[in-house]
């Protein structure tokens, strides 16, 4: 009801709203009065009428009880009939025990309805049904109940009683409505007119734009205050709106510029985008939309601090506009992304123009506080309206574009192809089996076994992961190891690998079995984790694995993305008891300073340098080179890779005698290790200090 009466209220004037709740109020207060004397008078009559009942019910009941037992017809009648002028009561019947009438007498004519009441007052006596009452006593005759007499009463009479006092209802409510609407203008009076002065001053005031108004004085109430708060704020608003304008601007700005760069930012893009969209289309024009992103801008903060990489950063925006035209859009859209729309194309072939600009550009070093810097981009392009005329989807082409040039080794530009969507499926398919394989715990172990060519005895295996996927086999891990690390999946996987390797190495000492060393590849994303010496002491007591039957592999190139970290962090793995090597050495061009200090015992030859020995000098040069730096530094070396009688008898000549490779086995299962180890070697007991 309130919510059909409200959109009526508020539409209303302020006088008519006055006017609307007098009259309510008024109503209310009318109705409720009368409603709750209605109500106690209501009672008050129903307990009068109940005992009034009983009472005269008694009486009869006592003076026909005679007449009954002579069977005095007219003396039964009389008596039932000595209630005609009481108004509340309507019938009275005298009944026998069987319920069975001696007499009756009855107002109006409603008498055979009531004796149909006699099955229900024999079960509840004294009871209102239907708006009657009625009081049934028993008829007795020296102290024995020979039958029953029934009063039937009714409220009718209070109810005429009430009807004639509507008048007086009526008057009452004439002199509240009367008296509320005096105090209505009264009321008025205070409020409205003041604030129809007031009214006029601002609408005079918004006309024209002039703030010099005399604002009239009110009575000292509230209205008074008002219109001196009034003045004082039409006094302050000049100096506010000049403090506002001022505000709104700086958050325009804020909204839509990079704070660091000064660049337009993702907001101001996309509606510039919008745009050369809009703009080409009506012309018939062209564009073509780049997606620049940093190369390793990471490593920049992780070696030189946010501080500094912000600085790299606000350099990066003006070399970049240094080759803009005034026409083109350069916009950051956050971290190291940024935007380039480069409008009014003629031809396409002049974006990879300005594409190998830009890449150029950046290849010269950036001096940053003292700090020479080197950094590089990738680019994506996508074209207007050559691959698409929306702008989510120019984008996200251009997005791909650009991971493709950070795939094929960054530094360079691509343009969107429609083959790109199929690789980003097929990517993002293989992301999804790769964390379906981590959880269902698909990845299983090989293990390559190590010889000494010196006697070709077995020194020692090598973990490597396979994938064993439930729908297509087996799956070697140059197929998905380069996701995996691409996705940030590799210390998962890493991580099942040490667990399951670990376990198997102890239920191979357990047997009796000698494998030598079991080494283990991790990666430099688990150097980086403050956590990972923790994991590495948990996985030894978890799987029961002695430490020094351990040997940790870490690639050449990511200790050197980290060499302080890896420093750190290996050499608390070493105190433990683990033995630590420098896998693919000799790919990563590592600074021999760093060599020295890592607590490293053993170099892995990279196979590279392996496949083409001995007909390639060049490796053979190298490889010679590492086997002299081995020995330099008192290291032990595994040549990896080997094929060939060829290869082995070159390595040996040159003082390498430990190595792994096809020529004596490729990687097997666990069960084939177990069947190696059992079938031709003693067990040697493995070093437990």
């Amino acid at each position: 009801m309130f919510k059909i009466i409200l959109p009526f209220y508020n539409a209303l004037s302020i006088a008519k709203k006055l006017k609307f709740i007098g009259l309510t109020s008024a109503l209310i207060a009318g109705t409720v009065v009368v409603s709750m004397l209605f109500i106690f008078q209501y009672v008050n009559e129903k307990k009068l009428t109940v005992k009034e009942s009983t009472v005269f019910a008694n009486i009869l009941a006592g003076n026909i009880a005679t007449s009954i037992v002579s069977k005095d017809v007219l003396s039964i009648s009389n008596i039932l009939a000595s209630v005609e002028y009481n108004n509340k009561i309507h019938q009275t019947f005298a009944l026998d025990n069987s319920w069975k009438l001696f007499g009756a007498f009855h107002k109006g004519n409603d008498f055979v309805r009531q004796r149909k009441i006699i099955p229900i007052i024999k079960e509840n006596k004294n009871l209102w049904y239907k708006g009657y009452f009625y009081a049934v006593v028993p008829i007795l005759n020296d102290d024995i109940q020979i039958g029953h007499l029934v009063i039937v009463a009714s409220l009718d009479d209070f109810y005429t009683r009430m009807l004639k006092y509507t008048f007086v209802i009526v008057l009452i409510f004439v002199i509240a409505v009367y008296v509320t609407s005096k105090f209505r203008e009264s009321l008025q009076n205070s409020i409205l007119e003041p604030i129809a002065k007031l009214d006029e001053v601002t609408t005079e005031i918004i006309k024209t734009k002039n703030l010099d108004h005399d604002i009239p004085s009110f009575n000292s109430d509230e209205i008074g205050d008002l219109a001196k708060n009034f003045k004082h704020m039409i006094g302050e608003l000049d100096s506010y709106h000049t403090e506002l304008n001022k505000q709104k601007n700086a958050l325009s700005y804020q909204a839509n510029y990079d704070a660091l760069t000064n660049l337009p930012n993702r907001a101001l893009f996309h509606d510039r985008l919008k745009q050369s969209i809009y703009k080409s289309s009506r012309n018939n024009e062209k564009f073509a939309l780049f997606f620049i992103d940093l190369d390793k801008f990471k490593d920049v903060n992780d070696t030189h601090g946010h501080e500094l990489g912000d600085k790299l950063l606000v350099k990066v925006s003006k070399r970049l506009s240094s080759v803009l035209r005034e026409d083109d859009t350069l916009a950051r859209l956050g971290g190291d992304e940024f935007i380039v729309i480069m409008n009014n194309l003629k031809e396409f072939h002049f974006a990879s123009v300005l594409a190998q600009k830009i890449i150029d550009i950046l290849e010269v070093p950036i001096e940053v506080e003292g700090e020479e810097l080197f950094i590089s981009c990738s680019i994506g392009i996508s074209l207007y309206p050559q691959d698409s005329i929306d702008e989510n989807e120019l984008l996200k082409f251009a997005d791909i574009a650009m991971y493709r040039s950070k795939h094929d080794g960054r530094a360079t530009y691509h343009f969107y192809v429609e083959e790109m969507i199929q690789e980003v499926m097929m990517r993002t398919n293989m992301q999804s089996r790769i964390r379906n394989a981590l959880e269902q715990k698909e990845f299983i172990v090989y293990y390559q076994p190590q010889y000494n060519i010196e006697n070709d005895k077995l020194i020692g295996v090598e973990a490597l992961v396979r994938w064993q996927d439930k729908t297509r086999g087996l799956v070697s891990p140059d197929k998905f190891l380069p996701f995996a690390e691409e996705f940030g999946m590799i210390v998962g996987i890493n991580r099942q690998v040490m667990h399951m390797a670990m376990s198997q190495a102890t239920a191979w000492h357990s047997k009796g079995l000698y494998f030598g060393r079991l080494s283990i590849n991790i990666s430099i994303e688990q150097i980086e984790d403050k956590n990972f010496v923790g994991l590495v002491q948990s996985l030894l007591y978890a799987t029961k694995c002695n430490p020094n039957w351990i040997t940790l592999e870490l690639t050449e190139g990511q200790i050197m993305k980290d060499p302080k970290t890896a420093i750190a962090i290996l050499e608390q793995l070493n105190s433990l008891g683990i033995m630590i090597a420098v896998d693919d050495f000799g790919t990563g061009y590592s600074s021999l300073s760093y060599l020295k200090h890592l607590p490293i015992s053993e170099l892995k030859i990279d196979k590279s340098f392996i496949a083409d020995i001995p007909g390639n000098e060049d490796d053979m040069a190298i490889v010679d080179s590492i086997i002299a730096i081995s020995k330099s530094l008192k290291l032990d070396l595994i040549a990896e890779g080997v094929e060939t009688e060829e290869q082995k008898e070159f390595l040996l000549s040159k003082g390498c005698k430990k190595i792994q490779g096809y020529l004596y086995s490729r990687p097997i299962s666990a069960e084939e290790v177990t069947e190696l180890l059992g079938s031709y070697l003693e067990y040697v007991p493995v070093n437990l200090a």
